[in-house]
């Protein structure tokens, strides 16, 4: 396997407890980085692949409904981008 070194910024606290944590299991902090970084990309890769499908059923439901197409009426039930997140 290809590898390649990565330099980051990280709270000086953050790091230490990091360390101390990593070192009471005996293990090693790329270990530990890597684990996390492929558990990340695997959520993330889920999430993309079910918007995907999710929107393909709305593309297919707007084709066979063309009455009820959401895409011509205004989200005005959305005031602004924060509250979506909320």
């Amino acid at each position: 396997m290809n590898s390649s070194l990565i330099n980051f910024q990280i709270p000086t606290e953050l790091k230490q407890n990091f360390d101390w944590i990593v070192k009471s299991n005996r293990l090693s902090r790329t270990g530990v980085l890597v684990n996390m970084i492929q558990k990340y990309c695997r959520v993330q890769y889920e999430s993309i692949e079910k918007d995907i499908q999710f929107n393909q059923k709305i593309q297919i439901n707007n084709k066979q409904n063309p009455k009820h197409n959401l895409n011509d009426e205004p989200f005005d039930f959305i005031s602004n981008s924060e509250d979506f997140y909320l």
